[in-house]
C-alpha cells in the first residue's frame, strides 16, 4: 500500500529569462555534484523545452511524520557553505530556493513543523522555501 512520501531539493536559478549560468561553476564552488541540473533551451519533454538554467540537489524520499527528516539533510550537506553560494548568487544573478514536495496518500499528512537551524539556513542563504503538496484522492471512512 502507497504511503504519503515526501522529499525535499535545493536548486539554483537565474533571475532572469535572458540568464544563463555555467552549472560547473557551481559544483566546482560548492564542491558537491548535483542531482539534476539542465541549461535553459534543453529538451525537458518533446515538444518543450527547459525555460531555464538550473541546478538541483534532490534528498532521499523519506515516509514518516516529520518533513525535517529531508530538509536537515540539506542543511547538513550546505551549513559550510553559506559564504560559497552566496557568492555564486551575486556573480551569476541566480536565485535559490528549497522545495519541500509532499505527496499525500489517504489523507495521511506528515507534521509540518521547520526546525529553527533550518530557518536560519534558509535565511542565511536568502532562499525561498516551496512547499508542494500532491495530494491523491481518498476516501473518507464512515464511522
Amino acid at each position: 500500500m502507497k504511503k504519503t512520501e515526501y522529499y525535499a531539493y535545493l536548486t539554483f536559478q537565474s533571475n532572469s529569462e535572458l540568464n544563463d549560468f555555467p552549472l560547473d561553476s557551481v559544483t566546482n564552488k560548492l564542491q558537491i555534484e548535483p542531482n539534476c541540473a539542465y541549461k535553459k533551451g534543453d529538451v525537458l519533454k518533446e515538444p518543450h523545452l527547459r525555460p531555464f538554467t538550473a541546478w538541483e540537489y534532490h534528498t532521499e524520499t523519506q515516509s514518516n511524520w516529520d518533513v525535517n527528516d529531508v530538509l536537515q539533510p540539506l542543511v547538513t550537506t550546505f551549513q559550510n557553505k553559506v559564504t560559497a553560494i552566496n557568492e555564486l548568487k551575486a556573480e551569476y544573478d541566480l536565485s535559490v530556493r528549497i522545495y519541500l514536495v509532499v505527496s499525500i496518500i489517504n489523507g495521511e499528512t506528515p507534521g509540518l513543523c521547520i526546525y529553527s537551524d533550518v530557518a536560519h539556513f534558509i535565511s542565511a542563504i536568502n532562499a525561498d522555501l516551496d512547499i508542494d503538496m500532491w495530494i491523491d484522492p481518498f476516501v473518507l471512512q464512515e464511522e
